[in-house]
């Protein structure tokens, strides 16, 4: 046993001497939890950050009250003239409305007036914008929708045959807990990554200093060697 504890002190010296063992034990359990707070307030930052959105229009004098609806909602909305799918694919416009010559005849006519949204949707940077329009959109239809019901008498109920409330049973400490659930996940990576440093130094990194034969030489036995090593990068993932 006293070789064992020979060999434990002899690499938990050798580790406290070594920068990266110290670093990699102390600094990642430390750093870890800023990291991830900081990602996660950016993340949930850039989620509800409100971004300004510009919608470029074709044909916006066929449909003033479409437009002034949009504007109503801190949509700005441009005049635009020339071919949309090609501003779209230069990149020169995020996204295009386009509203077609026989859409003012046909909403007056109350039959489905068609309206298009050019985009790419292979381009991330404006999934939002158009995701936030196609939206409105559907607001608007909706509203529309109802008023033309209500003056026929007709109740806008008759168009919501099910919905759905959302009923969680789940207490606050419930949703706690499962907020924790990664938190062991955390404490086998500190560990792991704690004691990474002193391990990989006391076997590759003393081979490679050559002092594993010097150590190899003495009269103990392997085992003990090899627990020693063990205890000392057990003592750092512990710390870490």
């Amino acid at each position: 046993m006293s070789a064992v504890k020979t060999v434990f002190q002899k690499e938990l010296k050798d580790g406290t001497r070594d920068r990266r063992a110290v670093l990699s034990a102390f600094l990642f359990p430390v750093m870890a939890p800023v990291i991830v707070y900081g990602l996660v307030t950016m993340i949930v930052s850039l989620r509800t950050q409100v971004v300004e959105t510009v919608v470029p229009v074709v044909g916006m004098e066929k449909a003033p009250a479409l437009i002034s609806w949009l504007m109503e909602r801190d949509v700005k909305v441009e005049a635009f003239e020339g071919d949309p799918e090609t501003a779209v694919k230069g990149k020169v416009k995020d996204l295009v409305l386009v509203i077609p010559d026989n859409y003012s005849e046909r909403f007056a006519d109350i039959r489905t007036a068609v309206v298009e949204i050019v985009n790419d949707g292979s381009r991330t940077d404006t999934a939002a914008t158009y995701r936030r329009l196609e939206y409105l959109i559907r607001r608007y239809n909706n509203e529309i929708a109802a008023l033309r019901l209500i003056s026929r008498g007709v109740s806008p109920e008759v168009m919501q045959v099910v919905d759905t409330e959302d009923i969680d049973v789940a207490s606050k400490q419930q949703l706690a807990v499962a907020a924790l659930n990664f938190l062991p996940f955390y404490v086998i990576l500190a560990a792991f990554v704690s004691g990474m440093g002193i391990a990989v130094d006391s076997t590759a990194g003393e081979r490679e200093r050559k002092t594993l034969e010097p150590l190899l030489i003495n009269p103990i036995q392997r085992y003990d060697i090899v627990f020693g090593k063990w205890f000392a990068s057990s003592l750092f993932s512990g710390t870490g």
